[in-house]
C-alpha cells in the first residue's frame, strides 16, 4: 500500500526516503521468496498462524509512535493516534469516523489485504511450482517450515564459517546462527 501511494515514504532528507523505499521493496522481495519457495505455507491457517506477529508489529508501531511524540510525530504503519491516516481514502475514513476507529479499520484492511495477496499467491505459486524452484535441494528442506526458513536467510547472508546442526542435519553458522537458535 505504500508503495501504491508513496508521499509518506516522500521526506526532505534523501537518505530517509531512500530507506524508506528500499525497506518496502525488501519485504516484497522477502514476501515473494516466501511465497515462490513455499515458506509462506498455502492455506488460511497458515496465514492466521502469522497474525500474532503482525498485532506484535503493530503493538511495538504504536508504543514507538506514542514514545517519540514528544519529539516529533512518528508515524510508523499509518496508525499514529495523534492525527489522521496518511494514506489517501483511510484519511478521509479517519476524518469522518475518527482517528482511532479510522486506525482499527486500516489495520483490518491491511490484514483483509494480505489475506487475499496470501491466497493469490499461493494459487500463482502451485506446490508444483515449488519443486522446480527448489528442486536443486534435498527432499527434507522442500518442507516449507520455519527451520527451512531458518536455513535459508543464513544461506544466503551468512558468509562466516558453517557448522553442522545437531537438530536438523543442515549446515548453519555465523551471526544470523546466534539470531535463529
Amino acid at each position: 500500500m505504500a508503495l501504491a501511494e508513496p508521499s509518506g515514504l516522500m521526506h526532505p532528507y534523501l537518505l530517509l526516503t531512500l530507506h524508506g523505499f528500499l525497506w518496502h521493496f525488501m519485504l516484497i522481495f522477502i514476501g515473494l521468496y516466501c511465497a515462490m519457495t513455499g515458506l509462506g505455507g498455502r492455506t488460511p491457517g497458515d496465514f492466521v498462524s502469522m497474525l500474532p506477529l503482525f498485532w506484535a508489529c503493530v503493538c511495538i508501531a504504536t508504543f514507538i509512535n506514542v514514545a517519540s511524540h514528544p519529539y516529533g510525530n512518528a508515524d510508523m504503519f499509518y496508525i499514529s493516534p495523534y492525527y489522521p491516516n496518511g494514506q489517501i481514502v483511510f484519511h478521509q475514513i479517519a476524518l469522518t469516523i475518527g482517528t482511532a476507529p479510522g486506525n482499527l479499520l486500516y489495520l483490518v484492511a491491511m490484514v483483509l489485504g494480505g489475506f487475499i495477496c496470501h491466497l493469490s499467491l499461493g494459487r500463482l505459486f502451485p506446490r508444483e511450482t515449488v519443486w522446480r524452484v527448489t528442486a536443486h535441494q534435498s527432499a527434507a528442506r522442500l518442507q516449507p517450515s520455519i527451520q527451512t526458513f531458518r536455513f535459508s536467510v543464513m544461506q544466503i547472508f551468512s558468509h562466516s564459517k558453517s557448522r553442522l546442526c545437531p537438530v536438523s542435519g543442515q549446515t548453519q553458522g555465523g551471526f544470523f546462527h546466534a539470531l535463529f537458535p
